[in-house]
Formats: structure tokens, sequence, C-alpha cells
């Protein structure tokens, strides 16, 4: 009883699907916090904390989900017949269970597309905007794919289950190396050009989305919304990068980058509050 019930809803789910889409949403919703809702981060004591604290009371519905299905044994052990007349037994979910959790898949992909939607505008330089989006392409690409292994039940034989966990390998890789995997890359090989290249690309690209928003709007909009960026040489990449810009909000922040540290200094009654974050 325990194996079936840990196997289905707390290994596959608990410490799988949703341990890696929690990872993006708290990665999209600091992006959001720090850049978007500059008040609301300014106004709160431990900001960190305060995250943490909203990915934990999203969590909370599955964990109670998977708290009552073990309880109540949603997934008990039944002897099935096969072909060559041997019965084997196997891991069958509860109908009502097996809804919950298709359900509570699909509520779980609201918030990455509705913080997608909301850091659409971030200038290209803070924001992995088409990164983001493929690795919500990857949850969902994945999340259907397994679905339809599931419904055909193909997971009950060997070829089935080396299926699901190859396609889960391929997607998890293809996600994240899409959007550390470059900067990794360049931080151990080539530095100097890496920096040089984040700093050309801050001041002088914004992100597609933007782009694609602000020749709707005008360009006259584009270039009173936007402030300029101090230009650093390739021969001082290492030195410390400074520049005021702005978000979405209209609200000015400062952007700070040294070799090992990237800062967003946000402005308060005045003077810049600083906001650390590791690059």
């Amino acid at each position: 009883m325990l194996l079936c019930n840990f196997w289905q809803f707390w290994i596959q789910f608990a410490f799988g699907a949703l341990l890696w889409l929690g990872c993006i949403i708290l990665r999209m919703y600091r992006l959001y916090a720090i850049l978007i809702v500059t008040n609301m981060r300014m106004n709160i004591k431990n900001p960190r904390l305060w995250m943490y604290a909203r990915l934990a009371a999203l969590c909370a519905p599955y964990f109670i989900f998977a708290t009552i299905a073990t309880a109540l044994n949603a997934t008990p052990v039944v002897s099935q017949p096969t072909s060559a007349g041997v019965n084997v037994e196997m891991c069958l979910m509860d109908s009502w269970a097996l809804y919950m959790l298709v359900a509570l898949c699909f509520v779980y992909l609201v918030p990455p597309v509705v913080l997608m939607y909301k850091l659409r505008n971030i200038r290209k330089f803070l924001n992995e905007f088409r990164e983001t989006k493929f690795a919500f392409w990857c949850i969902v690409t994945g999340t259907i794919v397994y679905g339809f292994v599931t419904v055909m039940s193909w997971h009950n034989k060997v070829w089935g289950r080396v299926l699901c966990v190859a396609i889960i390998l391929v997607m998890l890789n293809l996600s994240y190396w899409l959007i550390i995997g470059p900067t990794i890359v360049g931080r151990y090989f080539d530095p100097d050009a890496t920096l040089a290249k984040f700093n050309a690309e801050k001041d002088y690209h914004p992100s597609s989305s933007s782009s694609k928003q602000n020749s709707a709007s005008g360009k006259k909009h584009h270039s009173s919304s936007k402030k300029p960026i101090s230009h650093r040489s390739d021969s001082s990449s290492r030195q410390p990068s400074e520049g005021i810009t702005s978000g979405t909000d209209g609200t000015e922040f400062e952007v700070r980058l040294s070799q090992h540290e990237f800062s967003v200094v946000l402005p308060q009654e005045g003077t810049f509050e600083e906001s650390n974050e590791e690059a």
C-alpha cells in the first residue's frame, strides 16, 4: 500500500514535477517582485522570507491532497490477469484521486502563465523571457505526453516507464541548460567576453516582447520610457557596471554589475535602497 501511494503521489509529483515547477515559479516571482511591484518589496522587512512563504502556500494544496490520498489508500495493489494466464499485482489509482491529480496539474500551470504575462515587458538583460517560455512549453509538453502514456496504460510496461523517465530528463535538461548553460560556460571559459556581451545587450537591446508592444504604440513612447545606461568598454569589463533604468510602472531603479554580484538598487524617498541579488 505505502509503496504504490508513495510512488504515485510523492516521488512522481511532490518531489518531481511540483519541485521543478516550484523552482520556475519562484524564479519568475522574484523577478516580478524586484522589477514590477517594487513598492511591495520595499515595504516588506524580509522580502525573501515573504516570497518563500508564498511558494509554500502555493504548494500546500497538493501536499494536503497527497496526505489525504495516502491515508485513504487511493492507489491500492490490485491483482490483474495477463494473457499468459498469470495474475500480476499492479498499482491502480482510484478515479477520484486521478481526476483530482489531473485538475491540480492544470491549476499549477496557471501561475507560470500569469507571471510570464506580467514579465513580458522587462528588458532582455534582466529577464530571460524566451527561455522562460521554452521552460513553460517543456512543462506543458511533458504533462501532455505523460498523461497520454498514463491513459493508454503504457506506464504498466517497462518501455512505457523508460519513455516517461527519458521525457522528463530531456525536458529538465533542455529547460535548465538553455537558461543557465550559456552563463556557466561563459563565466568559466571566457568571462571577459561574457561580461562585455552582457553590457552590450544591457545598453542596446530591449526584450523582444517589449519591442513588439512599443512598435504598436509608437517609437516616441519607446524612446521616452527608456533611460540611458552607461556604456563600458571591453577593456574595463571587469570593473563594476552601473546604470539607471526604469520598470514597467515608471519606477526608476539602478543596476550595478560587478564580477561576482548583480545588484538592483531601488529608490526610496529620494535615495536608492540597495537590493542585492547574486548573479
